[in-house]
């Protein structure tokens, strides 16, 4: 059976969603809640992509910030890995939360931020270049091969990785149709 990685945050992060449904390989997903885009590249960077015939990224958002511990989520089963971004802080009322809002508020510049992002996705799709990859988000930006499924997302929105089950059903669908053209 041909050997599948699914790599990225947590719009794949729960196999009891669209990455369960996908057909006709054994799947190993290292997805986690909350992965900024330099946790999703670090996760990559340690793997002998040799042993995986496919792979799909799942690209999260700019504005999400690496942090080795999150003190917010330390105890958390789910989201004990999970990066800094700002609609996370900005509804917690911790001193931690409080001093991060800040610092997006005042600190945080977007334009640097993209750059950074697209320079991880660059380098992402180096690592894979060697096995079929297929490189998708569900934000709201447009880069070059990273197919973007934001309006999938606001069409199906629900509780298991962000999405309905017939969203989650649509995104199954459409990465089945893009293996099968590899």
């Amino acid at each position: 059976m041909k050997k599948l990685l699914i790599v990225g945050d947590s719009f794949s992060a729960n196999n009891n969603g669209w990455p369960g449904l996908i057909s006709n390989f054994e799947i190993t997903n290292l997805s986690s809640n909350g992965s900024s885009e330099y946790r999703i590249f670090k996760k990559l960077q340690v793997l002998d992509l040799n042993k995986f015939d496919n792979a799909i990224i799942v690209h999260t958002s700019a504005n999400r910030l690496y942090v080795e511990r999150n003190p917010m989520h330390i105890d958390s089963a789910t989201h004990c890995h999970c990066d800094l971004i700002y609609s996370d802080v900005s509804n917690n009322d911790s001193k931690f939360a409080n001093h991060v809002t800040w610092w997006f508020e005042n600190v945080f510049d977007i334009e640097q931020a993209e750059f950074m992002h697209q320079c991880l996705i660059d380098k992402i799709k180096e690592f894979t270049y060697n096995i079929h990859t297929i490189h998708l988000t569900f934000f709201d930006y447009n880069y070059q091969d990273v197919e973007n499924l934001h309006k999938l997302w606001k069409k199906y929105p629900g509780d298991i990785n962000h999405l309905s089950i017939k969203g989650n059903q649509k995104v199954a669908e459409l990465i089945d149709k893009r293996l099968e053209d590899a």
